[in-house]
């Protein structure tokens, strides 16, 4: 019986270690990261240069959607006169504010021409508004008003001056008191000459073509005007972000300004490993240097393989919402993505795997 006993337990042990083996194997979850390295990038960049010709390039790198969304330059004429000092503030200054003045060009010909264009402009419409009668019916009203008064009185004065000449043929009155009369009377009709010609210039005016032409010529000056200002407008250059400045001699490079109210760390993961990310998961990181864990999320994934030492990996982009000071822009520190547990299989999957 006892032998019976020891076969039957001899030949239950190995299935019952079978057993233990492949539950140990389904059901333990062992910890899985991935090795890789991270650079460490500000949430936006704004980079203030000049070029070959004399051009100020201004563009900004959001590094969390991973492109350039900012881009203008600044372009001077040939032959133009120009000046560009950075503001003097910027040199006591770590940190800038969104909108802070930061430097000033001055154009010396491109204020002249502003100049030039004003006094051309004020020249055109006082020259439309004495030629164009449509500006001006309060004058003619006058005008008119004035010769109806003056025929009122040479009216007036008519009847006078006939009983005045009655009397001088008569002899009652002087040569001299006749010629007064006659001189008032011809002092008026000269007069109401004058209110004539006055109320003909003004009711005239100049023809319809020379008046629009006026009027175009004072479009085309208000909008080289308006041209003009928009590049002075560009010639005031401010702050398109808040940011530290990152102080270094360039001869290019004129600022460097880096939003780190947020880091972005860009790091490279195997395609294969790829399988085990999805955009949006927060995910714990531990870096070389660092001793505690870091939590960040997974922003983006990229969509197009890039080849690094032989591998075939895709770029990975994670925020950092609280990121630690010493995490400044430009820095590489090796590190790990810690992954949730997985099973020794999944495990010896991942090891065959890559």
């Amino acid at each position: 019986m006892l032998r019976k006993r020891s076969k039957l337990v001899l030949y239950a042990s190995p299935i019952f270690v079978g057993i233990i083996l492949l539950q140990i194997f389904f059901d333990v979850r062992v910890p899985h990261s991935l090795d890789t390295y991270f650079e460490v990038n500000p949430l936006q960049k704004w980079v203030l240069s000049k070029g070959t010709e004399g051009q100020i390039f201004s563009s900004i790198v959001d590094y969390k959607l991973a492109i350039s969304n900012t881009f203008t330059v600044v372009q001077f004429e040939r032959g133009e006169s120009m000046n560009f000092t950075l503001a003097q503030s910027l040199q006591s200054k770590s940190f800038i504010n969104k909108g802070d003045t930061i430097g000033i060009i001055n154009s010396t010909s491109l204020q002249e021409r502003l100049t030039q264009l004003g006094g051309s402009l004020l020249v055109a419409k006082a020259d439309l508004a004495a030629k164009s009668t449509g500006e001006k019916q309060a004058l003619i009203d006058e005008a008119k008003s004035k010769l109806a008064y003056t025929e009122a009185e040479i009216q007036q004065k008519t009847l006078t001056f006939e009983r005045m000449e009655e009397l001088h043929q008569r002899g009652y009155i002087s040569q001299g008191e006749y010629e007064i009369y006659l001189w008032d009377l011809k002092q008026l009709k000269i007069l109401r000459e004058e209110n004539k010609a006055q109320l003909e210039a003004l009711t005239t005016g100049s023809k319809s073509e020379d008046l629009q032409i006026l009027r175009s010529t004072i479009d085309s000056y208000i909008k080289e005007i308006r041209l003009l200002k928009s590049r002075l407008d560009d010639f005031v250059l401010t702050a398109p972000i808040a940011g530290e400045v990152a102080k270094y001699v360039s001869r290019d490079t004129l600022l460097k300004v880096n939003n780190t109210s947020q880091i972005i760390l860009t790091a490279p993961v195997r395609y294969s490993d790829t399988q085990d990310l999805r955009e949006g998961q927060t995910v714990k990181l531990s870096l070389r240097g660092f001793p505690d864990e870091i939590t960040g999320q997974l922003v983006s994934i990229s969509r197009e393989i890039t080849i690094l030492n032989g591998v075939q990996i895709l770029y990975s982009r994670i925020l950092l919402d609280s990121p630690d000071k010493s995490l400044v822009p430009g820095l590489l520190v090796g590190g790990e993505i810690i992954l949730p547990k997985i099973t020794v299989k999944e495990y010896m999957y991942s090891l065959f795997r890559n």
